[in-house]
């Protein structure tokens, strides 16, 4: 009996240790593998596909857009790892227009988030996904398909009537916030004003409306007011039948070789994303600094503001070239006229 209890034991001990085996092989995570996003036909009719592939056998995964009708889309991935794909998004992420960019992250251990932005909105009632097996004989691996129609397309023209409502020009900081201040002590605040002064001038020479968020150094709400009082007050500035709110800033940081300009829209706004990426590209042109991109944010002013917004970054006054730059009048000037450029462009205007 002492006998069979042993062989008994032994066989439990290496059913659980087969079954501990099997255990640890399928909670192995998946590996993203690679990330492609281009246009394709399938069945008569044209569709853009976001090809995730990984090497794994299933996919738990879940798909968002920012609102019903977005150019936002958050792909979660659940128990997969970068692999192959940088973990911030790299040599691995192939796209094709109308795909603006896809960023990827772990969003939480051993979990992927990708964000998807497009060119043009999406409606949550656009896309369709499934996962295919993988080919070995056409050496796929297993593929998330998550593939998109029927494009809401936000044209070049908007059909706005500037005559109905102003621009509102925020320059950044102002009175007891003096912003971001240069190594020979150029201060973010005079640089905004300045610039903001002068496309004032240039909009009213084109017949446009402006609002002034601060036409001199001052504090808009009070010198002793929160942060939050302070960017309120700047919103409430704007009129309920605003075309536009563009707010001015320079960018900071502790090292002083970061560099270049940058242009921010609110994360869900399609239009205010379209200001952002014409004035963005104007900027490139006229101011000629290394071109940091178009980017989502919660900003306050963005946020908070009911127009399309956008919060340009025009240089960082901690680099020493870039704040000599910032504070010297002829460039103002050219910053000013691109901000006009990119604001008649996304009005549909003609430009010489």
């Amino acid at each position: 009996m002492r006998h069979l209890t042993k062989i008994f034991l032994l066989l439990t001990l290496v059913l659980m240790s087969f079954m501990s085996i099997a255990s640890a092989k399928n909670s192995d995570p998946n590996e993203l593998e690679y990330i492609k996003a281009y246009q394709t036909r399938e069945g008569g009719r044209e569709f853009l596909r976001i090809e995730i592939g990984f090497k794994g056998e299933e996919l738990e995964y879940d798909i968002k857009l920012a609102s019903s009708i977005s150019q936002l889309m958050t792909v979660d991935l659940k128990h997969t790892i970068p692999a192959k794909v940088g973990r911030r998004g790299g040599s691995n992420i192939d796209f094709e227009e109308p795909v603006e960019n896809i960023t990827l992250k772990e969003f939480e251990l051993g979990s992927c988030r990708l964000q998807i932005n497009f060119d043009k909105t999406i409606d949550d009632r656009s896309y369709r996904a499934r996962v295919e097996k993988a080919n070995k004989s056409q050496k796929l691996p297993t593929r998330l398909l998550i593939d998109i129609d029927n494009y809401v397309f936000i044209d070049e023209t908007i059909e706005l009537d500037i005559g109905s409502g102003a621009i509102v020009i925020d320059p950044g900081h102002g009175g007891s916030d003096a912003g971001a201040v240069g190594p020979t002590g150029v201060r973010e605040k005079d640089v905004s004003l300045a610039v903001a002064l002068k496309l004032r001038e240039y909009l009213e020479e084109q017949g446009d409306p402006v609002v002034m968020t601060r036409t001199t150094d001052v504090d808009v709400y009070s010198p002793q007011a929160t942060n939050a009082q302070e960017l309120q007050a700047r919103v409430n500035k704007a009129p309920r039948d605003a075309a536009l709110f563009i707010s001015i800033h320079c960018n900071a940081f502790s090292n002083p070789s970061s560099h270049g300009m940058e242009t921010y829209y609110y994360t869900d706004s399609g239009r205010g994303r379209r200001l952002a990426k014409l004035i963005n590209e104007e900027l490139e042109k006229y101011g000629g600094l290394f071109n940091r991109g178009v980017k989502p944010a919660n900003f306050y002013v963005l946020k908070h503001t009911s127009m399309p917004s956008t919060l340009l970054e025009l240089g960082f006054v901690t680099n020493p070239e870039e704040e000599q730059l910032l504070a010297d009048e002829g460039y103002q000037d050219s910053l000013a006229r691109a901000i006009v450029t990119g604001i008649n462009r996304y009005f549909g205007r003609t430009t010489d």
